[in-house]
């Protein structure tokens, strides 16, 4: 009852402020809509990763289209504009898009506690999947089909779905981490002692064992305890990892036959958000989007939409969503690309919450695609909207 109330409100909010177009006191703030885009749920087809072996939990990638269902419909499906699904009342870690449902990963910052909840995507009440409490703030979940991990204070945790407690699987995590087959894989990286190092663990838990050293390229300034984190993003495939390095301004192929290192990029200003498309790569630097092999360095920017602290990115098969962050500004768009042609079309258009805050900020907290819709958390004043937009 609660929840349905807090929707009720929400929608109320939002109807009288949606013909407001200039500074706004209100809750919700002022924004315009552009057209949608049909996109054929045809072509609308899930970057899928390879295969992991038998047994294996594959991990359901926050930026990829996930299988559709047919069990619940997006409740933006055939309307106009943004359509609330429900309100996260935590910081926002990740959004995780799984059949019909969106997950968040919460943190709430004055308990020490991460939750994970699953979202309907037709607006019916969140359920809470799991929690766990400790130090440190939570960095880089992934989902599986049967878990979610992540890590705090570099200790790697799994938190199963079907209840139960969170489980310690190791320490000395740092950074992103990908699950592939019955491993967790992650960085090992000593400030003051190089080389960097790749190593993996069971998703069940047992040793920590390395798999490759990796030469250090950045230079001894940057060379602190905050540049522990330098691998920001990592994918996966039976084959091999692959992992952007944020300081050393490059991409990397570590093999899981013979263990050697590729540079797949190199020279690329603050490479991250890593996803696997088929046999090739997207990353994304602060001077565009680029997909390069995943077994040889032909790296071609495909867009120059950059990545900055605030924006976000999704793929959906042959299409990708970027929500485009302006340092200071106090407009904001996001925008479907078609990468074949390198065509970005605007969607939503954003204004501050709090235009006179220095630096301003519209909200944008994080964004998740699948088949029927684009989902984006948006901060208002007192809480975060979950809210979809057809694709259709």
């Amino acid at each position: 009852m609660l929840a349905q109330l807090e929707v009720t409100s929400l929608l109320l909010l939002l109807a009288l402020t949606a013909c407001e177009r200039s500074k706004s006191t209100s809750h919700a703030p002022p924004f315009a809509t552009a057209a949608a885009t049909s996109v054929s749920a045809a072509t609308a087809s899930a970057v899928a990763p390879a295969a992991p072996p038998s047994g294996a939990a594959p991990a359901l990638g926050s930026s990829a289209t996930t299988v559709k269902t047919g069990l619940v419909h997006c409740k933006a499906i055939g309307k106009r504009g943004l359509v609330s699904i429900g309100v996260i009342r935590e910081e926002l870690i990740d959004l995780v898009t799984e059949g019909d449902g969106v997950f968040a990963f919460g943190y709430q910052r004055e308990l020490a506690r991460l939750t994970l909840r699953r979202f309907p995507r037709d607006g019916a009440p969140p359920t809470v999947i799991g929690r766990h409490t400790g130090a440190g703030e939570p960095k880089s979940p992934v989902l599986t089909a049967d878990a979610a991990y992540f890590t705090r204070n570099k200790t790697l945790y799994r938190l199963p779905r079907s209840g139960g407690e969170p489980v310690e699987l190791a320490k000395g995590f740092s950074g992103s981490i990908a699950v592939q087959g019955q491993y967790v894989y992650g960085f090992a990286c000593d400030p003051k002692h190089p080389p960097d190092h790749l190593q993996r663990v069971g998703t069940e838990g047992g040793p920590v064992e390395s798999i490759a050293s990796i030469e250090r390229v950045r230079s001894q300034e940057e060379d602190t305890s905050s540049a522990a984190d330098d691998y920001r993003s990592l994918a996966a495939d039976a084959q091999a990892i692959y992992a952007t390095n944020w300081n050393g301004r490059r991409v990397l192929r570590i093999s899981l036959t013979d263990r050697s290192v590729t540079e797949l990029a190199t020279k690329k200003a603050f490479p991250t958000r890593l996803q696997s498309d088929g046999d090739q790569l997207l990353f994304q630097t602060a001077t565009g989007l680029f997909r390069v092999s995943k077994t040889q360095a032909d790296a071609k920017r495909i867009s120059e939409l950059g990545s900055s602290p605030f924006s976000f990115i999704a793929h959906s098969g042959p299409v990708t969503f970027i929500h485009q962050c302006v340092p200071y500004g106090t407009e904001e768009w996001t925008y479907e690309l078609t990468r074949a042609s390198g065509q970005a079309k605007k969607l939503e258009y954003y204004k501050a919450v709090k235009p006179d805050e220095t630096p301003p900020d519209v909200g944008i907290r994080g964004l998740a695609v699948d088949d029927e819709c684009l989902y984006t958390a948006r901060q208002l004043e007192k809480y975060m909207v979950l809210y979809a937009r057809s694709r259709g």
